[in-house]
């Protein structure tokens, strides 16, 4: 009975520990009062219950970073607008509990042409301070040797670094980790966060730090190239609104026509107004010119053809305008034309003044004409 007892009950507990490991319990171990078979067992089972917290512990921890940069990521996509993504962004980081991080941080932009930093968004900075900081040299204070040197900058107290050059009254004690917003090698700007005084972090929360500015990095680049965008449009649609003058491009192949804003300014239509089709444009065009377009489309497209030909289009209010359009092809490596690429200007005033002095020409040549006319007359008379 005793012999039996000494095998079974420590198996017993080998199985209750394993149902705890089972539940999610890591932090279990089974005695190891023997040196047989069953010590050697209960050994092994210890050693296997380490490394199981060991994985699930490293399995923990990213699931964290993931969840982390997920989070921040989602909120970095949600706006095209830079001070609200950069706004959205900096909260986000700061009220996530599992990082190490006071209540506090800014980001920061380049200014290349000054070489400088300009604070764009800040969090528990008062006003002295946001002043202070409003404006970094690169080089200067942490922020600004991040930028010069391109690489993560750690402090650990900001009363005992002398690197932390520009301070304030009533400056709390804190540490720093300050992040350079890079794309392809071109710095964007910094993330600064604020630490909890004298804190050490570890290698693996750097690279958290690290992929966050990542993060933040590809959003912000992709903001910038938007705005830029927006901009360059914007200057387009008020240049072309100045000439009224629109550009268009029609995919042949799927018959689909796009009009550029002054475009549908010209023809007086909206885009849901408009088909997006050359049969659409075609039933804009005055039914006395649609055979000359007509004739001008098919020869570019069957001939290669660049064509420059003026028209009338109906408006939707029954008024007419006159366009003045021109257009070429684009074809395929086996000549098939597959693009039309084209622009359209209102020429109206300019038809307008063209007739009006046509009328005023033909009117004065019929001055003229009468006016010999009475001057044979009368020279006729006169001779008689």
């Amino acid at each position: 009975f005793y012999v039996r007892q000494s095998i079974v009950k420590p198996v017993w507990k080998l199985k209750d520990a394993a149902e705890l490991i089972k539940g999610g319990r890591f932090d279990v171990s089974a005695e190891v009062k023997t040196v047989d078979e069953i010590g050697a067992l209960s050994k092994t089972f210890n050693d296997m219950s380490q490394s199981l917290s060991f994985l699930f512990k490293e399995d923990m921890e990213h699931l964290h970073e993931l969840s982390v940069l997920n989070s921040i990521s989602t909120v970095a996509r949600q706006s095209l607008k830079l001070e609200v993504m950069l706004d959205r962004v900096l909260n986000e980081i700061l009220n996530l509990e599992s990082l190490s991080l006071e209540k506090g941080g800014a980001i920061f932009l380049c200014d290349e042409d000054k070489k400088t930093l300009k604070l764009r968004v800040s969090r528990n900075f008062s006003k002295e301070h946001a002043g202070l900081c409003s404006t970094v040299p690169y080089g200067e204070c942490l922020c600004g040797l991040c930028v010069e040197k391109g690489e993560i900058i750690v402090s650990g107290d900001s009363e005992e670094d002398k690197r932390h050059s520009r301070t304030y009254p009533d400056i709390k004690d804190h540490g720093h980790i300050i992040l350079p917003l890079k794309s392809r090698d071109k710095m964007l700007g910094v993330l600064c966060l604020y630490l909890s005084a004298g804190i050490k972090l570890s290698d693996r929360e750097i690279k958290t730090y690290n992929s966050i500015a990542d993060i933040i990095s590809v959003s912000l680049q992709n903001v910038i190239s938007y705005e830029k965008t927006q901009q360059s449009e914007a200057r387009l649609r008020e240049a072309q609104r100045i000439a009224r003058l629109g550009n268009w491009d029609w995919d042949i192949i799927k018959n689909k026509l796009r009009w550029s804003d002054e475009i549908y300014r010209i023809f007086g239509l909206t885009p849901q107004e408009f088909g997006a089709t050359y049969e659409a444009f075609l039933n804009a065009v005055h039914p006395d010119d649609r055979d000359i377009v007509k004739s001008a489309v098919e020869e570019a497209l069957f001939q290669n053809k660049p064509y420059s030909i003026d028209h009338r289009i109906v408006l939707p209010d029954g008024a007419e305008r006159s366009v003045h359009e021109q257009a070429e092809v684009t074809s395929d490596e086996s000549g098939n034309p597959i693009k039309m690429l084209g622009t359209v200007q209102d020429i109206t005033e300019r038809k307008q003044l063209e007739d009006a002095l046509q009328r005023f020409n033909e009117e004065l040549v019929e001055k003229v004409k009468e006016r010999t006319r009475k001057l044979e007359t009368a020279k006729e008379m006169a001779e008689a």
